[in-house]
């Protein structure tokens, strides 16, 4: 099944073909593998500002690496939305 707005199908859809292709899973490994790293040096920062830094970097970074399935997410959502309302009105 396909979202109702066309400019909203349209916009997932590249996005799932952006996501789907290798050089994204290439991107996110190497995303994740960063992520790790900032995680795992944490407890060396010396200065609150450099935490600070780093856990706003690691939150990127975790946005990037979960992107695909939270459009996952967001689309079936909407889907499930769309066909609520549709049902309703019949």
């Amino acid at each position: 099944m396909a979202i109702q707005n066309k400019e909203t199908e349209e916009f997932y859809q590249d996005l799932f073909t952006l996501t789907s292709r290798p050089e994204w899973e290439t991107f996110s490994r190497y995303c994740e593998d960063i992520l790790k790293n900032k995680i795992e040096t944490a407890l060396d920062l010396d200065t609150l500002e450099e935490l600070h830094k780093s856990k706003g970097q690691a939150e990127i970074l975790r946005m990037i690496v979960s992107f695909r399935n939270i459009l996952e997410t967001q689309y079936q959502f909407i889907e499930s939305e769309e066909q609520g309302y549709y049902h309703e009105d019949f």
